[in-house]
């Protein structure tokens, strides 16, 4: 049973952002490839949850998701962090928002 609840991710950039578990695909696979860490409260690394057996909604967050789950994604994506840092939401929605 994949895990249910909350986890801490950390970017390379040091942004920490709470996400409701089972992790969308792209944040686990950015899991996976340690573009994005898991940490706990005090921001030390952490196992990562039990990936999800059944793979939620792929594909990039809502328009009405806040910028935060969009900077993820798009770090998720392999974007340059700097550069998604900087961005403001509606950059990162043209540039990230269209499913491949």
């Amino acid at each position: 049973m994949a895990a249910t609840g909350t986890v801490l991710l950390r970017a390379g950039n040091g942004t920490v952002t709470l996400y409701d578990l089972p992790l969308r695909p792209a944040f686990a696979d950015a899991v996976a490839a340690g573009r994005l860490v898991v940490v706990t409260d005090d921001d030390q690394a952490a196992d990562p949850p039990a990936p999800d057996p059944e793979p939620d909604l792929e594909g990039p967050p809502a328009k009405s998701a806040k910028v935060d789950d969009w900077r993820t994604y798009a770090v998720a994506q392999g974007g340059d962090e700097d550069e998604i840092a900087a961005a403001t939401k509606q950059q990162l929605i043209d540039t990230y928002g269209q499913e491949a």
